[in-house]
């Protein structure tokens, strides 16, 4: 239960960043900061009982550790101690994982519904979206070009609006391609190499 409910709490998160694929690493270092955090908090607060159990309802790592945790506290020698009430949430406490689960589930369906409705209709049982093609219009306007550079990218421009039979098989028009170049350190921003500037060309037919 608790490993399931990590691995949809993960998947809900995913939603907040645009590369998805990058950010696993990082939210299972957080997760292991949070769970140690927790404990030493749990185990310096005043209130023990009550700090532990909503410690581990409302943080999902430490959920495992906190079922645990309350779980111990049941013993013949402080059944007295906990009294009828506490005695029942103790065993209630090793659901909490797959409580905490179910919610998670129900909070990814909501979010596949809203923001994957395309990937849903295609794959209902999966939901795994195609990658996007990355391409994206050209920010750059076209400035000291040759006359003859000029004339080709005026010619495939026009041949967009003529008749089809006579139209060119291939027309770039203005075509930019980048690449991402590899990180120096882990602290600098990837830098995007420029294969092609603008280039224009028509190819016929044969």
């Amino acid at each position: 239960g608790y490993a399931s409910s990590l691995v949809f709490l993960t998947y809900v998160i995913s939603f907040i960043f645009r590369n998805r694929r990058k950010n696993s690493g990082i939210w299972s270092f957080f997760f292991f900061i949070i769970t140690i955090f927790t404990i030493v908090a749990t185990d310096i607060n005043e209130y023990e009982f009550l700090g532990l159990f909503l410690c581990t309802i409302l943080i999902p790592p430490f959920s495992l550790i906190g079922s645990l945790f309350i779980f111990s506290e049941i013993s013949p020698d402080s059944v007295d101690y906990l009294g009828a009430s506490e005695h029942q949430i103790v065993f209630l406490a090793l659901l909490i994982p797959y409580l905490h689960f179910c919610i998670f589930v129900f909070v990814l369906w909501c979010l596949e519904v809203n923001f994957r409705k395309k990937s849903m209709r295609k794959d209902p049982v999966f939901r795994i979206s195609p990658r996007s093609s990355g391409i994206f219009p050209n920010p750059e306007e076209p400035e000291g070009e040759d006359e003859d550079v000029q004339i080709e990218r005026r010619r495939t421009t026009n041949a967009r609006t003529i008749a089809d039979f006579e139209k060119p098989v291939i027309i770039a028009s203005c075509l930019r391609k980048e690449y991402t170049g590899k990180k120096k350190d882990c602290f600098t921003k990837r830098k995007k190499k420029v294969a092609i500037r603008n280039v224009s060309f028509c190819v016929k037919k044969g």
